[in-house]
């Protein structure tokens, strides 16, 4: 008996068929292992780095070996960048100070100046009063130095200030100590606008008695010829009458 050819067809493609559906179920089971396997992305938000921030080298505290040498540099600088003053917030520092020197320091003016700091002061040399030539804007600071050695100087004027004045060893080592002794030596400048001549006193006015006395031996010596003159002068008509 011959096999009939349409059930063997037919078997074939049963065949492939389920084949196919075999390879199909495992890529299907295969691919839900490997999802399964897949760890679920987290938020971006939750992943999202925050930076972290760059921080600014601190500068290396300045050691000043000769405070009087310091100070005359900061104000040879300050001298050289008055315009500064001008700037909004200008507290008595000028910035060419930080430039020049990264490690110095700056105080209040109350505070002594140690090794490498600066104190410093910004205002009227009598704060109650308002500006004048006789009382100025002042720009005081004192220098301290590793061997316990101070210096100050002031920078004053009105309306601009612009003048100098170097303070010696102030004591204690703060720029409030420094303005006192600039004080004192300007307070005692007197004032070229002060200066007046004091009016004399009037004279006595004449009586009719006598001259006015004008203080001078010059009146007094013409009125005693005068008088000796009339003496001589009645004489000699007394001697002329008695001729005649």
């Amino acid at each position: 008996m011959m096999p009939d050819p349409y059930f063997g067809w037919s078997f074939m493609i049963l065949k492939l068929t389920l084949a196919s559906a075999v390879a199909g179920l495992l890529w299907v089971l295969g691919a839900t292992a490997a999802f399964a396997e897949t760890p679920t992305p987290t938020s971006t938000s939750s992943t999202t780095l925050t930076p972290t921030p760059t921080k600014t080298p601190t500068a290396t505290p300045l050691s000043v070996p000769d405070a009087a040498v310091l100070r005359d540099a900061l104000l040879t600088l300050a001298q050289q960048d008055l315009g500064a003053q001008a700037a909004a917030g200008f507290d008595g520092v000028f910035p060419v100070w930080s430039q020049k020197y990264p490690g110095l320091g700056f105080d209040g003016y109350a505070v002594v100046a140690k090794n490498g700091r600066v104190s410093t002061f910004y205002n009227r040399l009598n704060s109650k009063e308002e500006g004048s030539p006789r009382n100025p804007t002042l720009i005081a600071f004192a220098v301290g130095d590793a061997g316990g050695k101070c210096a100050g100087a002031v920078i004053y004027g009105f309306p601009k200030t612009q003048d100098s004045a170097l303070i010696n060893a102030p004591t204690p080592c703060t720029a409030q100590a420094v303005v006192d002794a600039f004080k004192i030596t300007f307070q005692a400048t007197p004032s070229a606008t002060a200066t007046a001549t004091k009016p004399s006193a009037p004279l006595p006015p004449a009586t009719g008695q006598g001259l006015a006395n004008s203080g001078s031996p010059l009146p007094w010596a013409l009125a005693l010829l005068g008088g000796i003159a009339a003496v001589f002068a009645g004489a000699g008509l007394t001697v002329m009458r008695k001729r005649r």
